[in-house]
């Protein structure tokens, strides 16, 4: 009889469990294994991924590991997987009905380390009853039920204890305090506010309220050699998502529950409904541009896509097409090929219209684009006849 041998935990952390961590796992399953007989073809380890998911379909696009043992399965390289319990293979009832409907159609029996049954063997197995089949399923439908109850449950549990942190006026629970505040000594405590770094926060606020663009923002604080929490460099979305943060308000929310925090804000309530002022002013602005090209231009040097570009100077705005590349690196990749986006479009307009008015323009680009379809197909045929070969 073949054998996986299966580990698997939720959370790095869950693994410093003595009795849960994945070599004790992988001790137990060697040891069942030898027990019973069986040969181990593979060990599949997932090290700190959760199976709490609907389908699986979901659980293998975001789990590698997971996919790995599925492939194992979908190539019959096993008879026998041999886990902890069915919470650490699944943790959803749905998911426990995907997960069942393929062990079922290869012939693959599951052993449990808490509820031990002795396997059948690979011909016995194959031969049992559709009435077997359902009385062996329907423990595993009972395990997949009642995990997902207690998932259920837990998410409950933590809406209410975060509805309770925030009626009394304290942060969320997280394990990274926003920048310029640290975390307290125990979780029933304000935040603390970091000195160094809460000047920089009043300084973000500062230059918003003078309408300086986010990006900017994260182009000076690069420049003055300010470190982020992390000790990295400044993003656009960084500083954007500190800007548009009410903590440093003074204002604590999760989950569209809102009350006063007990903590030092960072920056007064008449700077913040300021800045939210701006922000609403040139969201509205932003919102009434018509930007016909965009998703469409791509950057001659890297191939990125060509982003629009807002340069402002007072009350005069110009518009640019720019590598989004350049831009999301902060200028430390490719070049700006910056082009007045009235140009750009202006070029484009101007070739349509051409097309338009000239019918023979029109076919003979119609027929390249057949050309070279058709002049692709005939390469795919000689790549499959070199293949053959």
């Amino acid at each position: 009889m073949r054998a996986i041998i299966y580990a698997a935990v939720s959370t790095p952390g869950q693994a410093e469990d003595d009795k849960e961590s994945i070599p004790a796992q992988l001790g137990d399953g060697r040891a069942a294994a030898r027990r019973l007989g069986a040969t181990i073809v593979a060990e599949v380890v997932i090290p700190g991924h959760s199976r709490n998911y609907t389908f699986l379909h979901q659980l293998l696009a975001d789990c590698p590991e997971y996919r790995a043992l599925v492939e194992l399965i979908e190539a019959d390289a096993a008879d026998l997987i041999i886990a902890r319990n069915w919470d650490r293979l699944v943790r959803t009832l749905d998911l426990s009905n995907d997960v069942d409907r393929l062990l079922h159609a290869h012939n693959v029996q599951v052993y449990l380390l808490n509820a031990p049954t002795p396997p059948l063997s690979p011909d016995e197995f194959r031969q049992r009853t559709r009435g077997q089949q359902h009385i062996e399923r329907l423990p595993r439908f009972i395990q997949g039920w009642t995990a997902e109850s207690e998932t259920i449950e837990r998410v409950a549990r933590h809406a209410v204890g975060m509805r309770g942190r925030i009626a009394r006026g304290l942060h969320g629970a997280c394990s990274s305090p926003p920048y310029g505040y640290r975390l307290p000594a125990t979780p029933s405590s304000p935040m603390l506010m970091d000195p160094a770094e809460s000047h920089w926060v009043r300084w973000m606020f500062q230059r918003r309220l003078d309408r300086v663009g986010y990006t900017r923002i994260a182009k000076e604080l690069n420049a003055m050699g300010v470190a982020t929490q992390h000790g990295g460099p400044w993003a656009e979305r960084t500083v954007r998502g500190i800007i548009n943060n009410p903590f440093y308000a003074g204002i604590v929310h999760w989950g569209g529950y809102t009350n006063e925090g007990i903590h030092e804000p960072a920056i007064t309530r008449e700077l913040w409904e300021e800045v939210r002022r701006v922000n609403r002013a040139r969201t509205i602005h932003r919102a009434r541009t018509i930007r016909p090209l965009s998703g469409l231009c791509r950057c001659a040097h890297c191939g990125w896509g060509m982003a629009y570009s807002v340069n402002r100077r007072g009350d005069k705005e110009r518009i640019y097409l720019r590598c989004s590349q350049y831009n999301h690196a902060m200028g430390q990749a490719c070049v700006p090929n910056s082009n007045p986006a009235w140009r750009v479009e202006g070029y484009v307009l101007e070739r349509i219209r051409a097309y338009l008015n000239d019918p023979n323009l029109y076919y003979a680009r119609l027929q390249k684009h057949y050309d070279d379809k058709a002049a692709q197909q005939r390469l795919a045929t000689l790549e499959d006849d070199l293949d053959a070969l």
